[in-house]
């Protein structure tokens, strides 16, 4: 499905919950009030068809046989500008949802849960004592506590945000090897405080993760700004 059809595909969707009727307003007329072409309209119609949400009839209309239990996608997106301030709220918003996944995590975690995140911590803890590359064995560890929150939604948001400072990180740390490795033990005490159901050793432990990004960051924005007026 290609991205214009996808988001045609989700619209129709939000009319179809929004707009109680039997049917979808004449195919031109719709073309026109989503600003798509009518080859695109008919692309997303024909899957929601094959969902069993719609069925066109030719000559007479689109109907609708299903408007309600209908998933729709949160769009989440940010535009990232790479700027010290910007990251800094990028962090401060991740402190927010993390702290609050924390919390979920430890009321609703289980035995499988804890193994997971324990065996990605070990993973992790080797990977920075062996000074290998650990970004996204420190993304999938923070991963596990969204998955373990249970919330589908923060977890939606966390993505958006996450893929928004990935991005800002392989640009500041270009070059720099073994960014954040001074936040190990955090981790551990992350860990810790899920599996001991500890929140505020958990949630402190995130606070100095934070702050070590936030210090470690401007280190080498000002390491850039010298270098760049040298």
């Amino acid at each position: 499905m290609g991205d214009a059809t996808f988001k045609t595909y989700e619209r129709i969707k939000k009319i179809i919950i929004t707009h109680p009727t039997d049917r979808l307003p004449a195919e031109r007329e719709l073309a026109e009030r989503l600003n798509v072409s009518r080859s695109v309209l008919r692309e997303a119609i024909r899957i929601l068809e094959f969902e069993g949400v719609l069925k066109a009839i030719p000559g007479s209309g689109t109907y609708i046989l299903k408007n309600e239990g209908l998933d729709l996608k949160f769009d989440f997106s940010l535009n990232v500008r790479f700027e010290m301030s910007y990251l800094t709220e990028l962090l401060q918003i991740r402190r927010l949802l993390e702290g609050q996944a924390i919390e979920l995590a430890i009321l609703r975690n289980s035995r499988a849960d804890l193994n997971k995140l324990e065996s990605l911590l070990l993973e992790l803890e080797r990977a920075m004592k062996e000074k290998r590359d650990f970004a996204e064995i420190d993304n999938q560890f923070h991963d596990q506590i969204f998955s373990m929150a249970g919330n589908n939604l923060l977890w939606q948001v966390h993505r958006g945000l996450s893929s928004s400072l990935e991005i800002f990180w392989v640009k500041i740390t270009r070059g720099v090897e073994l960014f954040g490795i001074d936040t190990l033990s955090y981790h551990r005490q992350i860990f810790e405080g899920i599996a001991e159901k500890d929140i505020r050793k958990a949630r402190e432990a995130l606070d100095r993760i934070i702050d070590s990004d936030i210090r470690e960051a401007e280190t080498l924005k000002r390491h850039e700004i010298t270098t760049v007026g040298e």
